[in-house]
């Protein structure tokens, strides 16, 4: 498993404003670079290719609108530059729903 933790949501921007109050506020900005999406994604393709060659890329693109889209779409790019890497993408629901059905009923 490879995972970014340096931007997306790890990102260090963001805040609180009115804490302890009715008001509390938090806000976290998620950040994505194609820098830093293409490092982690070759980071991972390479080392598919000498494992069981294959990626699998889960995001929540169908509600997150910007970030996770640009995600996708940068995991595609990536994947055309490993042809002998098999690259699935999911959206985190239903493969977690794969993960926890039997098999055949997703």
């Amino acid at each position: 498993m490879v995972r970014e933790n340096n931007e997306g949501e790890y990102s260090d921007i963001g805040g609180r404003i009115f804490s302890g109050t009715e008001d509390e506020i938090a806000v976290q900005q998620s950040v994505f670079s194609k820098r830093g999406c293409d490092r982690v994604m070759r980071f991972a393709f390479e080392l598919a290719q000498r494992r069981r060659k294959h990626v699998t890329s889960a995001t929540k693109s169908n509600g997150i609108i910007y970030t996770m889209p640009f995600w996708d779409e940068r995991f595609a790019a990536i994947s055309k530059e490993f042809p002998d890497v098999r690259a699935d993408q999911f959206h985190v629901d239903i493969l977690t729903a794969q993960f926890c059905a039997p098999s055949g009923l997703v």
